[in-house]
């Protein structure tokens, strides 16, 4: 039996239909007079076998059912070399002969198949230079700031526009998605897991929200008002950054192309081969916001706190030996549970040998949190605004020490480098130097004046809290009572004298 394969990515004016194809090999079984069966794959790529009809040609040849192949053309089975060398060893194990019906190559010959390679040489070379080509486009595209394609992220839509008299696309705000982007940010900062918001979102949309996509969404730069801190979390990173220090204005978010290689595995390429480009979307998320949310979960890859002390009690990853500022863990002695520091207990290196009845630490601590809780003006402290000039200002004053730490880093390797202009270089280093000095002074005053004016709390996830610490406490889970605490908390330090707590607010 002979098999006439036939392949046709896409209907265009200059493309073979399949129906042309397979006559050509129909001819030469006439001419044979010859039986044939015809396998055919519409749409479908010659970069790689994963085709059904061709799956089925090669399932026919392992069970004997084949001893011919006809095609039109060799990058009809295959544009890939080395797909097509692994068929000919398929081809010569089951017997199988190959014809190329437009040119004539005979595999039973050691010159035909050597001619053939030559000719898949040329094939994969002309798929290799078109995938630059649409590479290529595709890059220019992203470089204008649009939309480049891709899985639109939640809160955008995909809309053309006119940039330098061409239609792109960019990406618009939805403004009812938007928000629950804004809320997954909100609710992460106030330490609810992953886990909790992946299932509460689950029940405000009605649909399965998992944990995968909630991460996708918190580490995603699009939202995120991209400005120097960001330019030099990413450049730290050793991420490609296309565009100049001086446009991370806090205006754009920014798009990663270059992330992945391949659909099926996902394989990620490695960071260096990361292009950092920036959008012309709209961001929603303050830089030090987004930095803490990175932070946050980089540091819960490295969580070791043990899963059987997190089950006691809700001070598990709050409460620290304030001698040794390491863990204090849970001791069992007789069916009580005690507080000891872990580096004590464990290597015996610390002063604090004190043992705190854990109920009794638990009672003061939720005691102190609801008295000072009780004593904050939340609308006071929410209404406190910060002035854009001031954000504005800082940024500027980044990028300028930015430029002038890179100049003195250039001047130092010169002198390094024996440079004739030493002398002239070292004066010029010391210049510098004093004018990095004086730009962290004006830095510091300006993040001084931020920082006391700058509440970044939202009142209503702070209301429900409150209401939950003080009302419903007792009915919560662990794990809920901890994501309370960690809203006000963000560390408590306790030895035999003291135990102090401190806040967020």
């Amino acid at each position: 039996m002979v098999a006439l394969y036939a392949r046709q990515s896409i209907d265009k004016k200059d493309s073979i239909s399949i129906e042309t194809q397979l006559e050509y090999g129909k001819n030469i079984c006439k001419l044979e007079n010859l039986e044939y069966k015809e396998y055919f794959d519409k749409g479908f790529s010659g970069s790689n076998l994963d085709r059904p009809k061709f799956k089925e040609l090669l399932k026919d040849i392992e069970s004997g059912k084949i001893n011919k192949v006809v095609c039109y053309r060799l990058d009809r089975i295959s544009r890939s070399l080395v797909d097509f060398s692994n068929l000919l060893v398929l081809f010569q194990k089951y017997n199988v002969e190959f014809v190329s019906a437009t040119e004539q190559f005979d595999t039973s010959t050691p010159i035909g198949r050597a001619m053939i390679n030559i000719i898949m040489v040329f094939a994969q070379l002309e798929r290799e230079t078109i995938q630059q080509r649409i590479t290529d486009n595709y890059y220019a595209r992203a470089k204008n700031g649009s939309f480049a394609g891709g899985n639109i992220p939640l809160g955008y839509t995909n809309k053309k526009i006119l940039i330098n008299n061409k239609k792109v696309s960019v990406l618009v705000q939805d403004s009812e998605q938007i928000q629950y982007v804004k809320e997954i940010f909100e609710l992460y900062i106030q330490n609810k897991t992953i886990r909790n918001i992946a299932s509460c979102f689950s029940k405000k949309l009605n649909k399965l929200i998992t944990d995968k996509y909630i991460k996708r969404i918190l580490m995603n730069p699009i939202y995120v008002k991209s400005d120097v801190k960001i330019y030099n979390y990413f450049k730290n990173k050793g991420y490609i950054i296309h565009n100049k220090i001086d446009e991370f204005d806090g205006t754009h978010g920014i798009i990663i192309y270059g992330k992945e290689k391949g659909k099926k595995g996902r394989v990620y390429t490695d960071i260096s081969e990361q292009l950092i480009i920036l959008s012309n979307s709209e961001p929603i998320i303050e830089s030090n916001q987004f930095l803490y949310v990175q932070e946050k979960l980089d540091m819960n890859k490295l969580k070791t706190t043990a899963k059987k002390q997190g089950k006691y009690t809700w001070l598990t990853g709050l409460i620290k030996c304030k001698d040794c500022n390491h863990s204090i863990g849970i001791k069992l002695t007789k069916g009580y549970k005690y507080l000891l520091c872990s580096r004590h207990r464990l290597y015996n290196a610390c002063t604090n040998k004190t043992s705190f009845k854990l109920d009794e630490v638990e009672d003061t601590v939720y005691n102190n949190i609801c008295n000072y809780i009780k004593g904050l003006d939340l609308e006071k402290i929410e209404n406190k605004k910060v002035d854009n000039s001031l954000l504005i200002k800082l940024n500027t004053l980044n990028i300028e020490k930015i430029k002038e730490q890179e100049k003195l880093n250039n001047i130092i390797e010169a002198i390094a480098n024996g440079d004739k202009l030493s002398d002239i270089l070292k004066d010029k280093a010391i210049e510098l130097d004093n004018n990095i000095k004086e730009l962290d002074k004006k830095i510091l005053n300006i993040q001084t004046k931020i920082d006391n004016n700058n509440s970044n709390i939202n009142l209503e996830l702070y209301k429900k809290s409150m209401d939950l610490l003080l009302n419903k406490f007792n009915t919560l889970t662990i794990e809920d009572k901890q994501s309370v605490i960690k809203t006000f908390v963000s560390e408590i330090l306790l030895n035999k004298d003291t135990l102090e707590i401190k806040y967020n607010l």
